[in-house]
C-alpha cells in the first residue's frame, strides 16, 4: 500500500491532535524517559547523551531562543494582569487555562520527542551508506546478467520494490510521532529492509540504463 503525500499529512494531523487532546502530559514524559533508557542500553551511554544534548540544542533554539514557546504561551494563556482586566475570565485559570497549559506543555515534550528521533536517524545515516553500496552494486550484476541470459527481469518485483521503500519512508515518519518508547534498532532495521528493497528493484529494472 502507497500513501500520498496528503494522506500522510493527514495522518500527522490526526496523531498531533490525539496528542494534543488526550494525550496525558505526564505520559510523554514517561515515553521519553523509557526511549533514553532503550537507547543506553543498546547504544551506550554516550550516545544516549549525544542525542540528548542534540535534540535539547535543536529545541532551545527553535522554541525557547527563537521566543516561539513564549509566543504560543502568551497566545493561548493570558497572563495574570490579562485575565484580571478581563471581566467574567478571572476564575478560568483553575480550569480552562490549566487544561490549556497542560496541553501546550506536552506539544514542547513531543517536539523534543522527534528531535531526539531525527538526532538517532542521523547517528545511523552513515551506516545506510555501507547498506546501499552493496545492494545497489548487488542489483546492477543481477540486472545486467538477466540481460545477457535472457533471463527474465519482474515488473511486478520492480514495482513492489519501489512501493515498499517508499512505505517504510512514510512508516518511519509516522513513527516519530508515536507517544511509544521505541526501540533505537527499529531504525536500521527499516534502513536493511530498504536497501533489500531497492537492490530488488534494480535488479528487475525493465529498461535500459
Amino acid at each position: 500500500m502507497k500513501l500520498s503525500f496528503g494522506t500522510i499529512l493527514i495522518i500527522f494531523a490526526v496523531q498531533l491532535l490525539l496528542i494534543l487532546t488526550l494525550v496525558p502530559g505526564e505520559w510523554t514524559e514517561q515515553v521519553i524517559e523509557k526511549e533514553a533508557v532503550k537507547v543506553q542500553r543498546v547504544l551506550g551511554t554516550e550516545t544516549q547523551q549525544w542525542i540528548h544534548d542534540t535534540a535539547q540544542r535543536w529545541y532551545d533554539t527553535s522554541m525557547i531562543e527563537s521566543g516561539a514557546y513564549e509566543a504560543m504561551h502568551s497566545h493561548v494563556i493570558p497572563s495574570l494582569e490579562q485575565r484580571t482586566e478581563s471581566r467574567g475570565m478571572e476564575d478560568l485559570g483553575t480550569s480552562i487555562f490549566a487544561w490549556a497549559e497542560d496541553r501546550l506543555a506536552a506539544m514542547m515534550r513531543v517536539i523534543y520527542q522527534v528531535y531526539a528521533r531525527v538526532a538517532m536517524a542521523l547517528l545511523w545515516a552513515p551506516y545506510l551508506l555501507i547498506l546501499l553500496v552493496p545492494a545497489i552494486f548487488d542489483g546492477v550484476m543481477r540486472w545486467k546478467i538477466k540481460q545477457t541470459n535472457f533471463d527474465y527481469a519482474s515488473p511486478v518485483v520492480s514495482r513492489y520494490g519501489v512501493r515498499g521503500v517508499f512505505l517504510i519512508g512514510q512508516i518511519t515518519l509516522i513513527a516519530f510521532l508515536l507517544p511509544l518508547a521505541l526501540n533505537p534498532l527499529l531504525i536500521p532495521l527499516g534502513m536493511m529492509l530498504s536497501s533489500v528493497m531497492l537492490g530488488l528493484t534494480i535488479a528487475n529494472y525493465q529498461k535500459r540504463l
